[in-house]
């Protein structure tokens, strides 16, 4: 019997299939954007508390994956993305435990959307290191990186990204129930 997991980019090898794997995914990457302006429009102190949880959560989602054989449907990634979209072009200021759930559930739906199809089984803990390594670090960067913003275009530019993320996150939701 072989398992597999999914390779994003046909031709690399599984770590850094793993490593792009949330960045190239459109649900993931939306949820990867979202969730980092969400994060960083909360501020440092929500950042130091929230960033953690996500990232252990992301870890444990990612390696449990391939013994619970679930993987949680994209349109929970959009609905998500779209929420947090909408909350970062409104620059919603929410109580500290809402970053916090907000980063765990952000680890555990890229975690666990690592889905078994395309790589040997050989090769399996190599793709969940890197899918770990991509979205730990793709959340932690981009997330400190915005909410280095401190200049009045930089915020705007951070809302209007936001906005084109929910924006897409409905248009693909649309276009799944068509």
């Amino acid at each position: 019997m072989l398992l597999m997991l999914h390779n994003p980019i046909e031709g690399i090898g599984s770590f850094y299939g793993g490593i792009l794997h949330p960045l190239v995914v459109p649900e993931q990457a939306l949820l990867l954007v979202t969730t980092s302006a969400f994060l960083a429009q909360q501020g440092l102190p929500a950042l130091r508390r929230a960033i953690p949880v996500g990232l252990v959560l992301l870890g444990a989602a990612v390696f449990a994956q391939p013994l619970c054989a679930w993987a949680p449907p994209q349109s929970l990634a959009l609905v998500l993305g779209a929420l947090l979209g909408l909350s970062v072009a409104a620059q919603l200021r929410l109580p500290l435990v809402f970053p916090v759930v907000i980063a765990g559930l952000f680890g555990l739906v890229i975690g666990l959307s690592t889905d078994l199809q395309e790589i040997p089984v050989r090769e399996e803990g190599l793709f969940q290191s890197g899918a770990l390594l991509g979205g730990g670090l793709g959340l932690l960067c981009l997330a400190v990186w915005l909410e280095s913003a401190e200049l009045l275009w930089q915020e705007v530019v951070i809302r209007v990204l936001g906005s084109w993320a929910a924006a897409s996150s409905l248009i693909v939701l649309m276009w799944q129930r068509v």
